[in-house]
């Protein structure tokens, strides 16, 4: 069976209650719309004070680091004037060689039967801390036999910081040889100070 529905309704009153209808569901969809676009606001205001919180705290560490830089300042200065320091005073020491390393390393290859009478060393650094300068050392001394200046004396041209070696008999007698020994002083290392702050 079908339904018939009669209205006794006059038509204008039917034609308000649906325009009362209509409005009521433009009414709704404007709420809810502007609901939504409330929402939105709020969790973007939400967001907008979180993140000025985070700023504000940014700002404050920002300050107080500052702050410790300041106060850090006076150390970075005199760090700066030591490493100077050390700079200027390796350039005044330059490489000027290990002076007794070099001699005992003379003393550990002077063969048996060779006595020194005098010795005598000069050295000039030209270059600073470069490895510039250069020097010349002279020994004179008497040796009992020929085959000792022939045989050992070339051993000092294997002490390390000497080079050139050349060894020359300057008087023959009976009893003995005089004998003048020359080589030419290499350079040293460059200066360290005795302290080391860092490896820099």
């Amino acid at each position: 069976m079908n339904k018939i529905n009669i209205s006794l309704l006059p038509p204008e009153i039917r034609n308000r209650q649906r325009a009362r209808r209509r409005t009521d569901y433009y009414l709704l969809a404007v709420s809810v719309v502007m609901l939504f676009f409330l929402g939105v606001y709020l969790v973007f205001l939400g967001i907008t004070f979180q993140v000025r919180a985070e700023v504000n705290a940014l700002r404050k560490e920002r300050a107080a680091l500052q702050e410790e830089i300041a106060a850090y300042q006076e150390y970075a200065t005199l760090e700066e004037q030591a490493k100077e320091a050390s700079r200027m005073l390796g350039d005044a020491m330059g490489t000027t060689p290990d002076w007794a390393s070099l001699l005992a390393d003379l003393s550990l290859h002077l063969p048996e039967g060779v006595w020194l009478e005098s010795l005598s060393a000069s050295y000039q650094n030209t270059g600073g801390a470069s490895k510039q300068g250069g020097g010349e050392l002279t020994f004179r001394g008497w040796a009992i036999s020929r085959a000792v200046v022939d045989g050992r004396l070339d051993e000092f041209g294997a002490v390390p910081g000497l080079a050139e070696a050349r060894c020359r008999l300057t008087t023959v007698e009976s009893t003995r040889l005089g004998l003048e020994f020359t080589a030419r002083i290499l350079p040293g290392d460059p200066y360290q100070p005795a302290f080391r702050g860092d490896a820099r």
